[in-house]
C-alpha cells in the first residue's frame, strides 16, 4: 500500500480501537416515528464500539428528504463524542461528506465526482488530498438484493469495499439496512474513520426510506 495512507503515530482521541481492525459492522436502527436516523457499528465479533446519532432537523427532513443535509455524531461505549459527520448536498445535488475528529478539526471528506452514469466519490485526507475512490455498483439502488461499493486506490486498485448486506424484507423493514466496511490493517486511522462516514452517506445517498 501506498506509504501515504498508512497508520500514523497522530491517532485523533477515541479512534485508537480502530487501529487493531480491519472490518466494521454497521446497523441501521429503524424508529419510524423519530425524526433522526440512528446506527450501531460493531467489530467483526459483533461487539458494539460506536453509536451514530443524526442531529434532528425536522424541516431539512421534510424539505429534502434523503436529499437533506445533516450532522452525525459519533460516541464510543464510554459514550464520549469522539467524530462528527457533516453531509452537504451541492452543485447537481453532488453529495458530500466532511468527518471531524475531535470536532472542529477535519480528518477527512468524500465528495461525489460528476457523472452522467457511473456513481464514484473521492475520498481526500486532511490535507484535502485525494487518496481514494469508491466505486458504487451499476445497480445501487434497488433496495433488495446485496450490493459492493468498491474502495479503490487512486490507480484503481482495489484495497476494500463498502457492502449493504440484505437481511430479507421482514427484517429490512423491522431493523434496518445491514452494512460491511473492509479495508486494509494499516490503513490511515483518519482514513478508516472517513470510510465510516462514507457509509453513512451511501445510506441516505441510496437506500433511505422517505
Amino acid at each position: 500500500m501506498n506509504d501515504s495512507l498508512a497508520s500514523t503515530p497522530k491517532c485523533p482521541p477515541g479512534l485508537g480501537y480502530l487501529t487493531q481492525i480491519d472490518h466494521l459492522m454497521v446497523k441501521e436502527r429503524v424508529h419510524f416515528l423519530a425524526p433522526n436516523d440512528t446506527f450501531t457499528v460493531k467489530n467483526s465479533a459483533g461487539q458494539n464500539i460506536y453509536w451514530a446519532t443524526e442531529e434532528p432537523n425536522c424541516c431539512a427532513r421534510g424539505s429534502f428528504g434523503a436529499s437533506r443535509p445533516f450532522d452525525v455524531k459519533i460516541m464510543n461505549i464510554q459514550s464520549q463524542e469522539v467524530m462528527y459527520f457533516y453531509r452537504r448536498i451541492g452543485v447537481g445535488y453532488r453529495d458530500s461528506i466532511e468527518v471531524s475528529a475531535p470536532l472542529g478539526k477535519v480528518i477527512g471528506r468524500v465528495k461525489e465526482d460528476w457523472s452522467f452514469l457511473n456513481h464514484s466519490f473521492t475520498v481526500k485526507n486532511h490535507e484535502n488530498t485525494p487518496v481514494l475512490r469508491i466505486e458504487a455498483p451499476f445497480f445501487k439502488s434497488s433496495p433488495f438484493g446485496d450490493a459492493e461499493f468498491k474502495i479503490l486506490l487512486m490507480d484503481g486498485t482495489q484495497i476494500g469495499r463498502i457492502s449493504k448486506k440484505w437481511a430479507g424484507l421482514a427484517r429490512e423493514l423491522a431493523d434496518g439496512h445491514y452494512y460491511g466496511i473492509a479495508f486494509p490493517l494499516e490503513l490511515d486511522v483518519r482514513m478508516k474513520a472517513v470510510l465510516l462516514g462514507a457509509c453513512i452517506m451511501l445510506n441516505s445517498r441510496f437506500y433511505e426510506r422517505l
